[in-house]
């Protein structure tokens, strides 16, 4: 706009001179015209930017890596006399990542309403806030700008994408939980009544395997003993967006931030754990870490999952990883539950010999520096290292 106005007044000053020097009656008209020109264009554009609105919507969720599609509605009350664009300056903050990303989009308007659909890259998962900063109404000569009201502030969430699981329940149990645990006492959460049988997977010993059932099925069923009737599951998203490593800093001496790789692939295999717990009939907790602690939200059905999800996503992650292992010790819940499933993103550093022998531990790491899967068992604590760039290929989780 700036060179616009900049060539109009420009234009006007040799309009000036040569009719100063040449006395030409149509050089006067003409540079008479511009001046009026350009104040009809600044009162004109003023007033349509009273009258005009600007509204937007989602039009869909999305997933992670995707684009997410959103609806701009622009109307006015009455006939535009001047503008003849809008450009809107839009914040984009995640909740999940503490991340802002302002972007700019230029539309032209067309009579007295008009409907755009953008598109908005999602790179993160997590819940997504988009701010209006600034709107812009433009005029036939783009020589003025006027402020429009900004639009209300949408929200939707940016769900991981999809991952392939195969979660197997360890039939080894550490500690015992206290009675007043979280999970006690509820119906359909009684292991006992849940893991008799399953899906023969490579590997089992065939001497399992339930023939009888089998055969009236099209998969091999395995035939099991049944876990104890205190299994309670924790998941906990142990993830920070800092790297705690002195290699890792910058030339300043700054941590470097997180890939947004392996955060997203750590929360995609959180969330594929969850939903095939479910399909084998165990409830599960979730410990969401905040600034005060940790907030447990309990997953029975697919309804309690969504409700988990949402909490997640739209929780900050803490700024490293570690804080959510120290709320998890300094609460005391390994006395609640026996299973612990840890999600990392990165090389997980964090000691935990304090959990040893109290109860039993899976961590699940999502790494970018790695081609393939690494697994060790140290005690009671197992940990599987995934590629972030195979995701799609199935991976066993002993929980």
């Amino acid at each position: 706009m700036n060179k616009n106005r900049i060539g109009y007044l420009v234009l006007m000053a040799c309009l000036a001179v040569l009719v100063f020097l040449f006395s030409n009656r149509f050089l006067l008209f003409l540079l008479i015209m511009m001046v009026v020109l350009a104040v009809l264009m600044a009162v004109l554009s003023r007033v349509d930017a009273r009258n005009m609105m600007v509204d937007m919507e989602i039009v869909s969720g999305t997933q992670e890596g995707k684009d997410l599609k959103v609806k701009v509605k622009m109307y006015s009350r009455f006939p535009l006399y001047a503008a003849r664009s809008i450009l809107m300056g839009v914040d984009i903050e995640n909740t999940m990542f503490c991340s802002t990303e302002r972007k700019y989009y230029f539309m032209y308007l067309s009579g007295k309403s008009r409907e755009v659909e953008l598109t908005i890259p999602a790179r993160r998962c997590g819940e997504v806030k988009i701010q209006c900063a600034e709107i812009l109404l433009q005029d036939l000569l783009k020589l003025f700008r006027r402020k429009i009201r900004p639009f209300e502030t949408v929200q939707t969430i940016v769900y991981p994408r999809s991952v392939n699981v195969h979660v197997e329940m360890s039939r080894a149990t550490i500690g015992a939980p206290r009675e007043e645990g979280r999970m006690q006492n509820r119906k359909g959460n009684d292991p006992s009544e849940m893991f008799d049988i399953r899906e023969y997977v490579p590997g089992d010993d065939i001497r399992l395997v339930h023939w009888k059932l089998s055969s009236k099925t099209e998969n091999l069923i395995l035939r099991e003993a049944s876990d104890p009737s205190h299994y309670n599951m924790v998941l906990l998203p142990d993830l920070g967006r800092k790297v705690m490593n002195i290699e890792a800093a910058d030339e300043h001496g700054e941590p470097q931030e997180n890939p947004v790789e392996e955060i997203n692939t750590a929360v995609a295999f959180g969330t594929a754990i969850g939903e095939q717990l479910l399909r084998l009939g165990c409830a599960f907790c979730m410990a969401v870490p905040g600034k005060n602690g940790l907030q447990l939200c309990e997953v029975r059905d697919r309804r309690d999952l969504q409700r988990m999800l949402m909490l997640w996503m739209s929780s900050p992650i803490p700024e490293y990883s570690g804080q959510a292992l120290q709320y998890f010790i300094t609460e005391h819940l390994e006395e609640y539950f026996t299973r612990l499933l840890i999600l990392s993103a990165g090389v997980y550093q964090q000691n935990l010999h304090t959990l040893s022998g109290q109860i039993g531990t899976t961590v699940v790491s999502a790494r970018a520096d790695l081609d393939t899967v690494i697994s060790s068992v140290s005690g009671s604590c197992e940990m599987t290292d995934i590629p972030v760039d195979k995701t799609e290929e199935m991976y066993r989780i002993i929980c």
